[in-house]
């Protein structure tokens, strides 16, 4: 999907939800302390939205499906096969309400406001940077915390092995997000022109929200078999 697309699809999402965005009349004055504070408040309403109708989605699916009959062998031969009943199979596996979606909710808004050109949005897609970046590093302290709590030497080994694992695949994930930012989207900005390097500092906020999220157990990467299987 194109920055352009992904920034009209993000907008339609802000201003589905007004109450989630930040307001058009900010004082010119206002401090980046307040930026970053209604920044981070913005992004955490989205997720916790997304949260409450997830779980409002599962409980009334799961209601749903204790009062559907079982299908019988005659019904589950008669199913479709090949590509097409794969990706139906898969896309009804997906959330309706994914933690993903709010990733550009403080950019978009932010671009509705903004005039300033290539420097403006790099400057919006920055701010939102921020917020996940701050997120992140949160998320990050918090795992690799060594525990105060009283624990046995199973849990405490246990703990330890994930915290190592953990700080990892950070120190990998960091050179590989920038590299990927620089080569891959901005093509080695600033020689290929200030679209290259709006790209990258884009695909800067997206890498690091997705981490952000991973990090917070809200988007998981899973290793479960695929639907259908």
């Amino acid at each position: 999907m194109s920055r352009i697309l992904k920034t009209l699809v993000i907008s339609a999402f802000v201003f589905s939800f007004p109450q989630m965005t930040l307001s058009k009349n900010v004082a010119a004055e206002q401090s980046s302390e307040d930026y970053a504070a209604n920044d981070a408040a913005a992004v955490k309403a989205c997720l916790d939205f997304v949260d409450a109708k997830r779980e409002e989605l599962n409980a009334r699916q799961q209601k749903e499906a204790e009062i559907v009959a079982p299908e019988t062998e005659e019904a589950k031969d008669a199913e479709q096969t090949g590509p097409e009943a794969y990706l139906e199979a898969a896309a009804q596996s997906k959330p309706k309400f994914a933690s993903e979606n709010c990733i550009g909710i403080v950019a978009a808004a932010c671009l509705e406001n903004d005039t300033g050109g290539t420097i403006g949005m790099m400057a919006c897609y920055g701010r939102e940077s921020e917020v996940w970046d701050a997120r992140l590093n949160a998320s990050y302290r918090e795992k690799t915390a060594a525990s105060s709590k009283k624990v046995d030497e199973l849990t405490k080994a246990r703990d330890e092995a994930e915290a190592k694992h953990l700080r990892e695949v950070q120190t990998a994930w960091i050179p590989w997000r920038d590299a990927t930012c620089e080569v891959v989207y901005a093509n080695g900005a600033p020689l290929y022109g200030e679209d290259a390097k709006v790209e990258g500092v884009y695909c800067n906020m997206v890498l690091t929200a997705r981490q952000a999220l991973s990090l917070e157990g809200k988007m998981i990467m899973s290793f479960e078999w695929p639907s259908g299987q």
